[in-house]
């Protein structure tokens, strides 16, 4: 009997790494795509656009939620995920217009798992993180700073970017790679306190939708290139949007949020295999080498974590 249990738990310990691995995979090819669109399409414009049809739907799905109850006493770490939502998520849009894919993936997911040690101990503090787990998190911050040399030095897949865009690109990365460190600390406490993976999303997207709304009527961006590929737009909040984050949230419900901070940088790997299908985008064996020096030290926190059990 206790074998079965313990073949259970394993199963049950694999699924959460394995939602968020699927993630990876349909982000990497979202930002591919994303990258390729926003040298036309307003980042604001685009995330009102995905992010408007997402809200809708996850709050439609979960729409008896709203009149449970069941959200007093949560609304501090509730507005918390909405803010970290946005500095995610704006933060990787802009970083997308300026930047090679692979790099602003491996920057905003790349610095994950070291400001998610520094929540954990503020938000989270029963979460232990290992010896090990800070050398992999120190060796992907020594990648990420390798990154921004071979960005620097116009190496990367995007050969030519001037000086400020290379500045802001990096910039934005990293205020996207705060938000998703919140977002995975932030949606943890929210899914201990007995809410479903598709519940957190019905009500993480408000914040985000207000200030891209905002900064959409402010700006008053052309959106004739956005209507004129609608199905494109859809297939990119569909696959792009709601299927992988829910896979993600399901993935922070069912792991340690270190664990999913440590799988997360093995996206930007995902994406350079991808983005060679973009035709602005040269290979890049300097851009190669530092994502897989992400990969790598990711893999190290990772196994490490279930050596330990």
């Amino acid at each position: 009997m206790s074998h079965v249990v313990s073949q259970s738990q394993k199963r049950l310990s694999l699924a959460g790494p394995s939602f968020v691995l699927a993630y990876c995979f349909l982000a990497a090819g979202k930002a591919v795509t994303v990258g390729n669109l926003l040298q036309n399409i307003d980042p604001f414009l685009l995330v009102a656009i995905c992010f408007s049809v997402t809200m809708i739907f996850f709050c439609v799905v979960e729409r008896k939620l709203f009149f449970s109850g069941k959200l007093k006493g949560l609304s501090r770490d509730i507005f918390l995920l909405n803010f970290s939502t946005t500095l995610a998520w704006v933060g990787y849009f802009l970083g997308l217009k300026e930047l090679e894919p692979a790099i602003v993936s491996a920057i905003t997911l790349g610095f994950g798992p070291l400001i998610t040690g520094f929540l954990l101990k503020v938000y989270r503090p029963r979460s232990e993180i290992t010896g090990l787990e800070k050398v992999a998190g120190m060796g992907i911050l020594f990648s990420m700073f390798y990154l921004a040399i071979v960005s620097l030095t116009g190496q990367s897949a995007v050969t030519h970017i001037p000086q400020m865009n290379l500045v802001w690109g990096i910039l934005f990365s990293f205020v996207g790679a705060m938000g998703i460190a919140g977002n995975t600390v932030f949606s943890k406490r929210i899914s201990d306190a007995g809410f479903t993976a598709t519940q957190i999303m019905s009500v993480r997207f408000f914040l985000l939708l207000a200030v891209c709304g905002i900064a959409v009527t402010l700006r008053r961006p052309d959106i004739t290139t956005a209507l004129s590929i609608p199905g494109l737009i859809a297939a990119i909040a569909i696959f792009g949007t709601i299927v992988p984050l829910y896979l993600l949230q399901r993935g922070i419900g069912l792991s340690e949020p270190m664990v999913v901070s440590l799988i997360l940088p093995l996206g930007p790997v995902i994406v350079t295999l991808f983005q060679q299908a973009d035709p602005r985008l040269t290979f890049s064996v300097f851009s190669l080498l530092g994502v897989i020096l992400v990969t790598l030290f990711s893999a190290l926190g990772t196994l490490n974590k279930y050596v330990k059990r």
